[in-house]
């Protein structure tokens, strides 16, 4: 039960997105996956801020980010953060997505940052946006945080996954456990469901909007789980909680027969 009061955000990601319609990523039309997560997570209730975590593009163009936008836009307009993953591209992605790079809701502040270097799978925080972050916790007035980004800053027990955890994980997260205000941090990359902790940190990952990937597995492996989304519900005395829901009504129909793996 979510009491009164209580920030709703809804964090999508690895949307997967391709330039034209009906075109399909290893056999799942990204466009109408995506739009199955939105209808059915909005159905549950309007957000109070939309999270997109990076992956937004599987072809950073132009005519792909177009494309999220009108999708997104027919379902929600309201505040959002749009991150770069490891397969978007800096220009497109940031002459397409909202200007913010934080949301300011009640007492809570939600700060994006940029685990993503373009051309590279893994993250890694460069040294500059480590020292943006530590500015924007030391002069934000905020009671509680949350902080977003795309790559998880530690292995979480699929090896072919880990080694693109953030580089400098650990330097990251030192940063935001140092400051009790942040709660959580919040991600996605691996296409799968985890909750774990780091010094009482909460850190989240989130199912794709597409196609999962299997936990575990020593090499790429995905399955027909359905796509899904995360809720997280801040409350005004700092609690946060949260759920995944998945998009049960759209089928996942795989087609590997023109995987290459890069």
């Amino acid at each position: 039960m979510v009491s009164a009061g209580t920030i709703h955000l809804l964090q999508i990601t690895d949307l997967h997105l391709l330039p034209v319609a009906d075109a399909r990523l290893l056999g799942v039309d990204t466009a109408r996956s995506l739009d199955a997560v939105l209808r059915n997570a909005l159905s549950e209730r309007v957000p109070d801020g939309l999270l997109v975590t990076g992956d937004i593009a599987h072809t950073p163009a132009d005519a792909t980010y177009a494309r999220v936008r009108e999708l997104i836009a027919a379902r929600f307009r309201g505040p959002a953060l749009w991150l770069a993953g490891n397969h978007d591209l800096t220009t497109p992605l940031t002459a397409a997505r909202p200007a913010a790079d934080e949301l300011e809701i009640a007492n809570w502040s939600v700060i994006a940052i940029d685990t993503h270097v373009d051309g590279e799978d893994g993250g890694r925080v460069a040294d500059a946006e480590l020292d943006r972050l530590r500015e924007r916790l030391a002069h934000s007035r905020a009671r509680f945080i949350v902080v977003t980004g795309h790559h998880p800053p530690l292995p979480l027990g699929t090896p072919w996954l880990d080694s693109g955890c953030i580089a400098n994980g650990r330097a990251l997260l030192d940063v935001l456990a140092d400051d009790p205000r942040v709660k959580a941090y919040v991600c996605g990359h691996i296409h799968q469901e985890t909750a774990t902790s780091y010094r009482g940190l909460q850190l989240l990952t989130t199912p794709s909007t597409c196609f999962q990937f299997v936990a575990g597995t020593q090499r790429f492996s995905i399955d027909t789980t359905p796509p899904g989304w995360r809720w997280l519900d801040l409350a005004a005395d700092g609690t946060l909680t949260s759920r995944v829901g998945r998009a049960t009504d759209f089928a996942v129909t795989l087609d590997l027969s023109t995987f290459k793996k890069h």
